[in-house]
């Protein structure tokens, strides 16, 4: 596959495991709605998997704070 291949954007999302405070079970879950409601930042590539953990605990961190948890 050439770099062309990757050009469509896409957009990743992560489902935190409350709302409000409340704790939700995903598993029951078919479908679900998503909207866009915050940019955290651009993509990145790691360089271990060590960096990558750090990355996403900062991410959670921020999304968190974004909606008040």
């Amino acid at each position: 596959m050439g770099d062309s291949a990757w050009e469509v954007p896409v957009l990743e999302i992560h489902l935190l495991n409350r709302v409000g405070g409340i704790n939700l079970d995903f598993t029951k879950l078919k479908c679900i709605r998503t909207e866009f409601l915050k940019f955290l930042r651009p993509e990145q590539k790691f360089d271990t998997i060590k960096a990558l953990s750090k990355q996403i605990r900062e991410d959670i961190l921020i999304a968190n704070s974004f909606f008040s948890f």
